[in-house]
């Protein structure tokens, strides 16, 4: 298969270099008239080479294309990844302000209670013992 195309490559080379024209000529089915154009060698290699460029043009531009495709999937298959970790983030800071919100009321209920327990330690006349420090208290400055 090679060898073919190499022979045909060489036939094609040797023609060109020995012949300075081609003939082209269009036969009509309906029999009418025939028309010839003689074709320059010269003509016929700028012919080629431009052909060859546009062939090497395009194939450059479908790898760029598939290169472009290629590095959009992977994008966007990143950009799935930080969506779901971000959502994820999202519903566990979403956990954590509720339960942060619950020791609060918590916290509270139980300040009030101390409050009722000194009150009414206060009104039995039991001593008092002083308030636990809360954590902005305790924290150096």
């Amino acid at each position: 298969m090679f060898q073919q195309i190499r022979q045909l490559l060489n036939w094609v080379r040797e023609s060109l270099r020995n012949d300075s024209s081609y003939t082209v000529m269009m036969v009509p089915d309906n029999g009418s008239e025939i028309k010839k154009k003689a074709i320059g060698t010269e003509h016929f290699k700028k012919f080629a080479y431009i052909a060859g460029g546009a062939a090497a043009f395009f194939v450059v531009s479908l790898g760029a294309a598939y290169y472009l495709v290629s590095q959009s999937n992977a994008n966007a298959a990143e950009l799935a990844e930080f969506r779901r970790t971000k959502q994820a983030q999202e519903q566990k800071l979403q956990e954590l302000s509720a339960m942060a919100e619950s020791v609060q009321k918590d916290m509270a209920a139980l300040s009030k209670i101390e409050e009722q327990v000194r009150d009414q330690m206060e009104q039995a006349g039991l001593e008092v013992p002083a308030p636990v420090a809360s954590k902005k208290e305790q924290q150096p400055s």
